[in-house]
């Protein structure tokens, strides 16, 4: 029996409620220091990638020297706790009382709508990572929120035609995360997987934050067919997990992006330090294409939206639903030799499923009036 347990055990307390940080050295004369909220769990059950996020974010504007078409960047860091009421809170914050010029983030899925609707409220863009939300880019789009990140079934699509295809299960246990995001991207792995011939012997629901797994594995069925991700050595050669980015990619960006990450914080980056790093290279890029002038929203939105970006996780667009086209990587967990963290368990991809679209491979309007999946 092969088992397909799809958990992240994230916790860690950290940061204060919010934290201000201001970099660079001289104004621009014109328009001053731009300003950037950063929303993301400091405290709570995602601490732990929200502090990835953090360090992905910072790392990229310390490689850029705080700088955006000659204008300082200032940013403020604001701990959601990955609850919609407090990012709601702390959006409205960061708009009216930090003044910022535009937000990053949340983390959570379903913190994504809640910002989404400041950003709609008043009009200052929000350039939504990591939450996926399928929603936001699908249903219930917002015209200055644009997602650099990722849409949650958008994962989960892939994992289900591999399971099927060509990893040969028939009768399969899905375990996932009982939130937005987990139910997207579970929902969505199933729909292709019966689509393509599959059957589900179950879906079991872990609450966010879950920490021990005992008693998930011990419903599974015993005739499911399934993959294990244990993290440890028996892990080794198994297969991790369908995701958007990977810490093994084998690309000159990558490389870069990992060793640089691994020097300052001897650890090797998560998916969310890609992404808040990717994030800040899109938008510095929508900056530098409209010379700085933040103040005119909508060219920079238009800036987002025309963008192709070249980051650690491939080359990005937009869709016509301000959602990424990306690849999408099948990965195997593999112990390699880094030269700054020593030897580590990490995500190699093995397959790739090139230019994934949020809508898979359905029409957008035929997936559209399908509706969202819903637990």
């Amino acid at each position: 029996m092969i088992i397909a347990v799809l958990c992240r055990n994230l916790m860690r307390a950290a940061g204060a409620l919010l934290l201000a940080a201001t970099v660079g050295t001289a104004a621009y004369a014109q328009g001053g220091p731009i300003k950037i909220g950063l929303l993301v769990p400091l405290t709570g059950p995602l601490a732990t990638p929200g502090i990835d996020m953090v360090d992905g974010f910072k790392l990229f504007w310390e490689q850029v020297n705080h700088q955006a078409a000659g204008r300082k960047v200032e940013y403020v860091i604001a701990d959601t706790t990955c609850n919609p009421d407090q990012a709601i809170t702390q959006a409205r914050r960061l708009v009216h009382q930090e003044k910022v010029h535009l937000m990053i983030g949340p983390l959570c899925g379903h913190e994504g709508p809640a910002v989404a609707q400041v950003s709609k409220e008043t009009g200052v863009p929000l350039v939504m990572d990591t939450a996926g939300a399928d929603n936001v880019t699908k249903w219930d789009r917002t015209p200055t929120v644009v997602r650099t990140a990722v849409s949650a079934s958008q994962i989960g699509h892939p994992f289900g035609d591999y399971l099927y295809k060509e990893l040969g299960a028939r009768n399969v246990t899905f375990i996932g995360q009982d939130y937005t995001w987990g139910h997207e991207v579970t929902l969505g792995a199933v729909e292709t997987y019966k689509q393509a011939g599959g059957k589900v012997a179950k879906i079991i629901w872990n609450p966010i934050g879950t920490k021990d797994y005992g008693p998930t594995v011990a419903s599974i069925t015993p005739e499911s067919d399934a993959v294990v991700a244990v993290v440890d050595d028996r892990a080794i050669g198994m297969i991790g997990n369908s995701l958007h980015y990977a810490a093994g990619l084998d690309t000159p960006e990558n490389k870069a992006f990992v060793d640089a990450f691994a020097k300052k914080h001897k650890r090797l980056p998560s998916w969310f330090s890609e992404s808040a790093y990717t994030a800040s290279l899109w938008t510095r890029t929508a900056i530098e294409q409209i010379k700085g002038n933040v103040e005119d929203r909508t060219a920079f939105l238009a800036a987002m939206r025309g963008a192709t970006v070249k980051a650690p996780r491939g080359t990005l667009k937009l869709d016509d639903y301000d959602n990424p086209i990306q690849n999408v990587y099948i990965t195997r967990i593999q112990k390699i030799k880094h030269p700054v963290v020593g030897e580590v368990l990490t995500n190699v991809p093995f397959k790739t499923y090139e230019n994934v679209s949020q809508f898979w491979t359905w029409k957008p309007e035929e997936f559209l009036k399908r509706g969202p999946y819903k637990r």
